[in-house]
């Protein structure tokens, strides 16, 4: 990590709640952003659905100093000397973290605002045991961020270039420029061949793929599943999917086929008894839990775009229209042979 000067200029993208094809999406934007303004690109993925750091699972392709895949504590310190935009993360990006942490980590049903009572209870109880992932603040400074941060409507973005050195993007959304992403970024080595080691598992690599979103986004899987079905028979069919019931359904619905599946999820002790949540909504299990669901995730979509055939399901609940970002990403990738014909990423 290099040292940082007054004459330096950054954007700090830290995705917001969202799954890794939306991860993607929002560092793209970020780097398109600091390219045009001439600033370097930090990213700190762990208030993401990744809940941990980027750097642990990918690399940039190509060294440069002008994207970092890891803030650590020393340079948040560094950025905070600096002049930031939103003003009123000045001096305490960090506070972001634990206001994230607080209360949108916690919403094991939906993503809708929680209710006056139910907010100061979450609140208390955070501000009493803060997670281990960053450094504890006083509940002062912890209560001061969270009243700043929902009452000035800070405007996160970056439409315009700004004149102070920090610009923070804190965002959610997803889309498709999350393969432009991965014209930059590649998975480590080491990552890569847990993936490939794990796919090995599955025996011959003639096989065709099945995506199926059905937690926090829900298809009508049976019948696409019953569409398929002669197409599928005697084929070997990986089924990749959020919802673990869903592999017992296919795998009797595929009767004609022999149906595999690759995916473990850590249960989480928020949602027992509760509808089924997806992979990444994982922020307060163990370190090894999380990194354990981004390797099965990880898996599930360098096994879906080497698949001979992929296959997967339009939402049908919750106002989504069109597809999983997941299923688009897997399918793009799929189509242009990536991953495919090597291991080499």
């Amino acid at each position: 990590m290099t040292q940082l000067n007054d004459r330096d200029r950054f954007v700090v993208c830290l995705p917001r709640g969202c799954g890794f094809n939306d991860v993607l999406c929002q560092i793209w934007a970020s780097y398109v952003y600091a390219l045009r303004t001439g600033r370097k690109l930090l990213v700190d993925t762990r208030l993401s659905g990744l809940a941990d750091h980027l750097s642990e699972y990918m690399e940039v392709c190509h060294p440069s100093d002008r994207i970092e895949l890891q803030v650590t504590e020393d340079r948040f310190a560094e950025l905070n000397r600096m002049s930031c935009y939103p003003a009123v993360l000045q001096g305490r990006i960090q506070t972001v973290h634990h206001v994230f942490y607080a209360l949108e980590a916690r919403k094991t049903e939906l993503w809708r605002s929680m209710n006056k009572l139910n907010t100061l209870r979450k609140l208390g109880s955070y501000a009493i045991r803060m997670p281990g992932d960053f450094p504890r603040i006083s509940r002062k400074k912890f209560l001061a961020a969270f009243f700043d941060l929902r009452t000035s409507k800070p405007a996160f973005g970056m439409q315009a270039d700004r004149p102070e050195s920090v610009v923070v993007h804190f965002m959610a959304g997803g889309g498709l420029d999350s393969i432009q992403t991965l014209n930059y970024l590649k998975l480590k080595k080491e990552v890569l061949q847990s993936i490939m080691e794990r796919l090995d598992r599955i025996g011959d690599q003639d096989y065709d793929a099945v995506h199926i979103r059905h937690t926090d986004y829900v298809t009508d899987y049976r019948p696409f599943l019953e569409s398929i079905k002669p197409e599928l028979k005697d084929r070997k069919v990986l089924v990749c999917t959020d919802n673990q019931s869903v592999v017992a359904e296919a795998t009797a619905i595929l009767s004609e086929s022999k149906v595999v599946s690759l995916s473990t999820k850590a249960d989480h002790p928020l949602h027992k008894g509760k509808k089924a949540q997806p992979l990444h909504f994982q922020w307060y299990l163990p370190k090894e839990c999380r990194r354990e669901n981004n390797l099965a995730m990880l898996t599930d979509l360098v096994g879906m775009v080497r698949a001979k055939r992929l296959y997967f399901t339009k939402l049908v609940e919750r106002g989504c229209e069109g597809y999983s970002g997941f299923s688009l990403l897997a399918s793009v990738l799929h189509s242009s042979g990536y991953w495919r014909d090597s291991c080499e990423s």
